[in-house]
């Protein structure tokens, strides 16, 4: 598989890169500055605030409550930090779990 490499040109140059990991067990969502060097918001299902309210509902961290849960809770951090737009930046293909976050993101105006 090859390696994608994010570049940014023209008017989207300096807007924030949202980026969204997945593995068999959690999903990791994470916001970039312009210039790839820091993070500036993250949240994952790993945080125990968000493991806690899974598990109360009786859900996994792979389901698409932990993933709209997580998308709620970077959508608040990142509002707190005054982040009102970014790029979405996705290795995987657009479906299922990442394709439902992006569009919760997006309905938000995040992305």
């Amino acid at each position: 598989m090859k390696r994608k490499i994010l570049k940014i040109e023209g008017k989207n140059k300096n807007l924030n890169i949202l980026s969204i990991h997945k593995t068999n067990s959690h999903i990791y969502i994470q916001i970039f500055s312009h210039d790839k060097k820091k993070v500036l918001v993250s949240s994952s299902t790993t945080e125990k605030k968000i493991l806690n309210n899974i598990t109360l509902k009786g859900k996994n961290t792979k389901s698409f409550y932990a993933a709209k849960l997580i998308s709620k809770f970077i959508l608040i951090k990142a509002k707190n930090k005054n982040i009102n737009k970014t790029i979405f930046f996705n290795k995987y293909k657009y479906q299922g779990k990442i394709k439902f976050i992006a569009c919760y993101l997006k309905k938000n105006f995040l992305i």
